[in-house]
């Protein structure tokens, strides 16, 4: 007697990332809120894996930093057509995806025509026009003018070349438009790392372990120019006025070697980052 067939379990369900995606930009569009703080909550919101949070913020940020390339775009494939704001949102992270991510096509159209509610059938068809002319529309970049393909404000890009001319001006707009390296900072408070000789790592991957010990904390060493100015001692009384999230604050009680005070508060309207003291 045969034995019963097993049903395999069931997959789970395909975290609606490009939805979410969705709301972040429509959000931040308003101007009111960063993308990093959407992000954020959203990523908390949702309990998204580390991946998850990755490919969001990987579309979301690389959207933002293409804007006029993938607006002149849409305009070339649409013909210039009106579109609602969500309906062009959905188009920006599709052409996003699909000519600058290489995200597989399949998924990179199928999921973002999920997405977009009423707009699906236009979505679809740009979509799909663009996976097919995707060679054309790259081959295009090189003959836009520098502000459309490297999506810098012109009256910015006139301002670098009376300064600069254009040879510095074009190679500075092509370095903004390069993601920055993952970086960490030494944490010198921990123990044993009091000897180390660099404050600031690159990382290939996120340091999981070192982070949940307190050994690193993930910062731009951008960041560290203003405490390292204020050059903050021992036992003195800090006002951090800009604190949120938290990495300029930290690195202030370092070079305080951790005696004194320090006032943390932001403008963030989030009860989680209001006034408090460290």
């Amino acid at each position: 007697m045969s034995q019963p067939r097993q049903s395999s379990p069931s997959r789970p369900p395909a975290v609606p990332i490009r939805g979410m995606v969705l709301d972040v930009l429509g959000e931040w569009a308003k101007g009111e809120r960063f993308a990093a703080d959407l992000m954020d909550h959203i990523q908390r919101d949702n309990g998204l894996s580390l991946p998850d949070t990755a490919f969001l913020r990987d579309i979301v940020l690389t959207t933002l930093r293409n804007l006029s390339l993938l607006d002149h775009w849409i305009d070339v494939i649409t013909e210039g057509k009106h579109l609602d704001h969500r309906s062009r949102w959905g188009l920006r992270i599709g052409l996003c995806q699909v000519l600058i991510l290489k995200v597989s096509e399949y998924a990179a159209v199928n999921e973002t025509v999920a997405a977009t509610g009423r707009a699906r059938s236009l979505i679809n068809a740009v979509l799909r026009r663009a996976c097919r002319e995707s060679e054309e529309l790259l081959a295009m970049v090189s003959t836009l003018p520098l502000e459309t393909r490297t999506s810098h404000p012109k009256w910015l890009i006139e301002h670098w070349l009376a300064l600069y001319g254009e040879a510095k001006t074009t190679a500075l707009c092509e370095w903004n438009q390069i993601p920055a390296p993952i970086c960490a900072r030494i944490n010198r408070l921990y123990p044993q790392l009091t000897d180390t000789t660099d404050d600031f790592i690159v990382c290939e991957s996120l340091p999981r372990e070192d982070l949940s010990v307190g050994k690193v904390y993930m910062q731009d060493p951008s960041t560290a120019v203003a405490p390292r100015l204020l050059a903050p001692q021992p036992g003195q009384r800090v006002l951090d006025a800009c604190a949120a999230p938290g990495g300029k604050t930290a690195l202030l009680a370092q070079l305080m070697e951790n005696t004194g005070e320090i006032i943390a508060c932001d403008v963030a309207p989030d009860p989680r980052l209001r006034q408090s003291r460290l």
